[in-house]
């Protein structure tokens, strides 16, 4: 049995006493741990000392390599040579285990580049998604460097950098759909499926949650209000089952919807394309794209020649 990430969680200290020595248990026996399990426990294991009173490492057991690589990278966003200083909760971290840090990123970063990124047969649909948007950022890099009159250290930095962010987004997606979360979540609404994957997961956490490695984006970043990056694809599709209790389908727009949650407006694009799934025979689905909220004049002027519709005191939809 596995634990959800709500039971990771609990404050209960017994309850955290038994999921602690279950989950050491199963990095024991080899047995599959979700993402979630192995970086509630991985983490913890340096707290812990071995038969011989030797701190235990992490690193030692497979599972916890990507656990690990998750911390290293969120301790040395935008600095993952190591050049400059770095603090953990030991304080600074001296150079030489930043050399060592800086060559396990370097690691992932040349096993994830050749083995995804480079990758034009991948079968993985996640995999898929974060290859053709990290792919896509690259370009739109390179020609910001190549405006901005950056030379090729300075792009070659970046783009690492970018490629580190792909695969920790990744695992954070992965995490999502290891819990047993649906892969495509579907509503019906106007006699059109929608459909909720990977795709727009992956997408709006590229372009919505990645302001420090995104310079080259003209575009504004956000830790999105009200939307929690963990959740994503649950909070949209409760989103638009909310929107199918309101919409005239006289006036249904097959593109984008606008609404404003509390003080905040967003806007939610879609597209009618083409489905062609492994094993399925081919249909035409609206595939969300992206969600954000909405900063610029010409989204308000959309907004502004909308009627607005309540559907409770928090949230109101635009049609």
């Amino acid at each position: 049995m596995s634990f959800s990430r709500e039971e990771l969680l609990y404050k209960d200290f017994l309850l955290q006493q038994r999921i602690t020595q279950e989950l050491i248990d199963k990095l024991d026996a080899n047995q599959k741990l979700t993402i979630a399990e192995a970086r509630h426990i991985c983490g913890k294991l340096k707290l812990f000392r071995n038969e011989r009173d030797e701190n235990i490492d992490a690193l030692k057991y497979s599972q916890c390599n990507d656990c690990i690589f998750q911390d290293k990278y969120l301790l040395y966003i935008n600095n993952h040579e190591g050049w400059g200083d770095a603090y953990d909760f030991d304080g600074k971290i001296n150079q030489s285990q930043k050399r060592k840090d800086a060559e396990f990123l370097n690691q992932h970063f040349l096993s994830w580049e050749e083995t995804v990124i480079k990758n034009l047969r991948l079968t993985d649909e996640i995999k898929r998604h974060i290859a053709i948007e990290t792919n896509r950022q690259i370009k739109s890099l390179k020609s910001y460097c190549t405006q901005m009159h950056f030379g090729s250290n300075h792009f070659n930095f970046l783009r690492k950098g970018l490629i580190l962010h792909s695969k920790f987004l990744y695992l954070t997606v992965l995490e999502y759909y290891d819990e047993g979360n649906s892969k495509e979540d579907i509503v019906n609404i106007c006699n059109h499926k929608f459909v909720i994957d990977s795709y727009v997961y992956i997408h709006v956490l590229f372009r919505h949650f990645a302001e420090t490695v995104m310079e080259h984006q003209q575009k504004s970043y956000h830790t999105i209000k009200h939307f929690e990056h963990k959740n994503l694809p649950k909070q949209i599709l409760e989103m638009l089952k909310n929107y199918s209790l309101v919409v005239d389908c006289n006036s249904f727009d097959k593109e984008k919807l606008f609404f404003k949650l509390d003080d905040t407006h967003f806007a939610l694009w879609f597209k009618e394309i083409e489905f062609n799934k492994k094993g399925k025979s081919k249909e035409r689905v609206i595939q969300l794209q992206t969600l954000y909220p909405v900063e610029l004049r010409h989204d308000f002027e959309k907004i502004k020649n909308l009627t607005p519709i309540k559907f409770d005191s928090t949230l109101w939809f635009y049609f």
